[in-house]
C-alpha cells in the first residue's frame, strides 16, 4: 500500500504543479498524459529487454 501511495504522490506532482502555475485543469490533464507517455517510453523498452533476458530461464 505504501508503494502505491508513493507512486501516486510522485505522479501527482506534475499535474498539480501545472495546475498551480496555469490555473487550468485541462492543462494539468495534458501534462499528466505527456508525462505518463514519456515514462512509458522509458519503462517499456527496459521491460522488453528484461523479458527477453529471462526467456531462457522459462525453458530450463
Amino acid at each position: 500500500m505504501l508503494l502505491f501511495l508513493s507512486i501516486a504522490g510522485f505522479v501527482s506532482i506534475i499535474p498539480l504543479s501545472i495546475w498551480a502555475a496555469t490555473g487550468r485543469a485541462d492543462r494539468a490533464w495534458q501534462a499528466l498524459r505527456q508525462y505518463l507517455f514519456a515514462m512509458a517510453c522509458i519503462v517499456v523498452p527496459v521491460l522488453v529487454l528484461v523479458g527477453i533476458t529471462y526467456l531462457p530461464l522459462l525453458w530450463s
